[in-house]
């Protein structure tokens, strides 16, 4: 009897420690990191731009080297109609980063999509760092997570430097984010300067991934996002990243790899554009990562990729 007593004693109190792990984002006594907190202000900034734009738009939409690389003001002006970068973290996934350009897609927009090549290896179950931002941000995607996967969301946001985040916040203040660049009108990172480059370090790194084959679950989510654009009237084209030109990346098995993703990128309904030699920038062109371009390499490789993009839709000069 007092075993059975026990036991039941234990198994409550398992339930509501587990209870207020999970409690403790939304009674603020856990608080996100710095960069968790700078991604999820990266989405309101860039969805009030979105909201803000009464007809059609079209939606840069990818990671933080769509932030940084594709300058939507540039694309602007060449295509005639306003450009959104929704550009914000690849550390968030694929999964995460195409649900929220789904969102806010409306007929008649149209999706230029620039997957970093980490995308393309997405695994099955839940991302760390989406799973972050939707526990304290993002309740919504969370709710809508498959009942098996919830409890990761609820449990998972790293409870321990949650809580000293929180005691730092108390003592310090919100932070900062990253005070080296700042959002344009259209989403675009600016700050990434030629001069706060760090292109000696970035000149040296290697592919960022092994090659191998695109994963099944990165094309079910590819997938799964066209069908919901078409279902929607939106026009979705794939346009390759920018990267550092550096002997790893140009190696014979990562071209290999790159070559294959238009045919790819074609069965899964999108319009596949531009030619992934061209997404290369030198190392003096690139900022702080081997996606990133600065000031200069941004506007080279949104160059080339405008003049891809025209040749599939109707740019302004063309009217």
């Amino acid at each position: 009897m007092h075993a059975t007593r026990f036991l039941a004693a234990l198994a409550a109190s398992f339930v509501l420690a587990l209870g207020a792990i999970g409690a403790l984002p939304r009674l603020g006594l856990a608080r996100p990191s710095a960069e968790i907190a700078w991604t999820h202000d990266l989405y309101v900034q860039k969805t009030s731009i979105a909201d803000a734009i009464a007809g059609p738009r079209i939606l840069a939409v990818g990671g933080s080297g769509t932030l940084f690389s594709f300058d939507t003001r540039l694309a602007s002006a060449a295509i005639g109609r306003p450009v959104v970068n929704f550009g914000t973290h690849a550390g968030l996934g694929m999964e995460y980063i195409l649900d929220r350009a789904a969102r806010i897609m409306r007929s008649s927009d149209v999706i230029v999509l620039v997957p970093e090549y980490e995308f393309l290896q997405e695994s099955e179950g839940t991302n760390e760092y989406a799973i972050q931002l939707a526990d304290f941000f993002d309740p919504g995607f969370v709710a809508a997570r498959p009942l098996a996967e919830r409890s990761h969301y609820w449990l998972g946001y790293g409870v321990l430097p949650s809580l000293v985040e929180g005691v730092r916040r108390l003592l310090k203040g919100a932070p900062q984010g990253r005070p080296d660049i700042r959002l344009d009108e259209l989403g675009n990172a600016r700050g990434n300067s030629v001069a706060l480059s760090k292109s000696a370090t970035l000149s040296a790194q290697g592919p960022a991934l092994p090659v191998r084959p695109v994963t099944p679950t990165a094309i079910t989510l590819m997938r799964g996002f066209t069908d919901r654009a078409r279902a929607e009237g939106v026009t979705v084209f794939v346009i390759p990243p920018a990267v550092i030109s550096t002997a790893g990346y140009r190696a014979a098995a990562f071209r290999r790899f790159q070559d294959g993703l238009p045919a790819l990128y074609a069965s899964l309904g999108m319009i596949p554009v531009g030619r992934s030699q061209d997404a290369f920038l030198a190392p003096q062109d690139m900022y702080d990562s081997v996606y990133h371009a600065n000031d200069r390499g941004r506007a080279i490789y949104t160059t080339k990729m405008l003049e891809a993009l025209c040749q599939k839709m109707t740019c302004a000069n063309e009217r």
